[in-house]
């Protein structure tokens, strides 16, 4: 075995543990890191159609990776900011009854 083999070795270990990964986030960047490793190995190996077909995939794989970053700012921030009562708005509002679920 060669270092080009184990570079391919590499890589496909890295998408077994893509498959034993679940939430977005780590399974994206080793998918991103499997990508770069088997398109390395396919342009050292001279076997186009995988390097090619890893070079489509990276870009698909960082666009996955951020807009999963983004997700989950927006479901980080709150809904929505409630303005601050004053004391006089406090005394208007003592009527609304606010019921627990």
């Amino acid at each position: 075995m060669n270092w080009i083999d184990l570079v391919g070795y590499v890589a496909s270990a890295s998408v077994l543990a893509t498959f034993c990964m679940s939430t977005m986030g780590p399974l994206r960047t080793v998918a991103i890191v499997s990508n770069i490793l088997f398109a390395t190995f396919g342009g050292l190996a001279h076997v186009y159609p995988v390097l090619v077909l890893h070079l489509i995939l990276l870009p698909v794989n960082g666009t996955r990776l951020l807009q999963a970053l983004i997700q989950r700012r927006k479901a980080d921030r709150p809904a929505c900011s409630l303005p601050a009562v004053s004391k006089g708005n406090a005394r208007r509002l003592r009527h609304i009854r606010v019921e627990e679920t």
